[in-house]
């Protein structure tokens, strides 16, 4: 192996093709049925499979190893009293023996009035102790990142930079207050910035992947996530059991039959992100984040997308702020590369 396959493939190949070129007609036939199988493929099935085998990839690593992949999950750290939240979730984004989980400190150089830069010792030393305790605070709790420090003129562009020459596969960043219009703008310009599935975690005080038992997946429509949010559920599950509830909010008017419809969908997204059979909420409201963050209380974590414009401008969206502001409870946002 792979001789004898490589072999066999290109015999068929060539047997294929040869038939075809002395039968014309068998040929059209067979490209007509190739053509309508791989257009049945695409259009009903190639959504389904990728979510189907990122879930199967997030609950068996060893999917990753047979396939030759080996993730990278860039984590930016400033505080180090979020660093083992941050590296569990960067863990269950790519798991240890299979995936990588970088940490990344960026030494900023002060600047005095004629553009010097001063401070290097205090900026160095500062970098160290935030590394150092980043790092004894993972290896507390079982977890071995690698670690970088860089120097750049501004933390925001060096993650950027950083992430698209190591050609990450996920960004995991922390906010623990997303209330700033600041902190909010930049985040979406980083997202559009760079190539690579992005994951922002709000987590509050001892806050640990490994202690979640409630999860909360409110779903707003068919976005594209799916892909993203099945490899996270399926890391999930395998650190043990979770209570994975599924939602959607329909308006207050909205008849037995569009919510039967809308239940029906929701359930088969359930089944294909998790691969078993989750709870499904359908609740009729005209105000959804109320009716959202009533849910979320009762929850250890909940998992939003962000709403995409387009391919190079991403947003957090009004509702995922809201829910922010109005829970204390672990808040996963997740945006799909692309």
């Amino acid at each position: 192996f792979p001789l004898f396959a490589v072999v066999g493939g290109l015999a068929c190949l060539g047997l294929a093709i040869f038939q075809g070129v002395s039968v014309p007609s068998a040929g059209i036939v067979a490209s007509i049925w190739l053509g309508g199988g791989v257009g049945l493929y695409l259009f009903l099935f190639a959504r389904r499979a990728r979510v189907r085998d990122a879930a199967a990839e997030g609950y068996d690593p060893n999917l990753m190893i047979m396939r030759g992949r080996s993730p990278l999950v860039l984590v930016p750290i400033a505080n180090p009293s979020h660093a083992s939240a941050m590296v569990g979730v960067a863990n269950a984004l790519a798991p240890p023996l299979v995936g990588r989980v970088v940490l990344l400190n960026v030494v900023v150089a002060e600047r005095d009035e004629e553009g010097i830069e001063t401070g290097h010792e205090a900026a160095l030393d500062s970098a160290q102790r935030v590394l150092g305790a980043s790092l004894a605070a993972s290896m507390k709790r079982g977890l071995y990142p690698e670690a970088l420090t860089t120097i750049g003129p501004e933390p925001w562009y060096e993650i950027s930079r950083v992430a698209r020459a190591r050609q990450c596969e996920s960004l995991l960043l922390g906010l623990s207050d997303l209330s700033k219009p600041a902190a909010g703008s930049r985040l979406e310009a980083l997202m559009s910035e760079v190539d690579c599935d992005v994951v922002v975690l709000r987590g509050l005080g001892d806050w640990r992947l490994k202690h979640v038992r409630r999860v909360l997946v409110p779903i707003g429509g068919r976005g594209g996530h799916d892909e993203l949010r099945a490899r996270l559920l399926g890391s999930a599950r395998r650190m043990g059991n979770r209570e994975i509830t599924y939602m959607r909010v329909l308006p207050a008017w909205a008849s037995d039959l569009a919510v039967a419809k809308a239940r029906e969908n929701l359930s088969a997204l359930a089944y294909e992100e998790t691969g078993t059979h989750c709870e499904v909420r359908i609740e009729r409201s005209d105000e959804v984040y109320e009716t959202v963050v009533g849910l979320a209380r009762e929850s250890d974590l909940v998992i939003l997308g962000m709403r995409r414009i387009s391919r190079r401008h991403k947003v957090i969206g009004e509702i995922a702020l809201r829910i922010a502001r109005g829970t204390d409870c672990g808040l996963i946002l997740i945006s799909k590369r692309g």
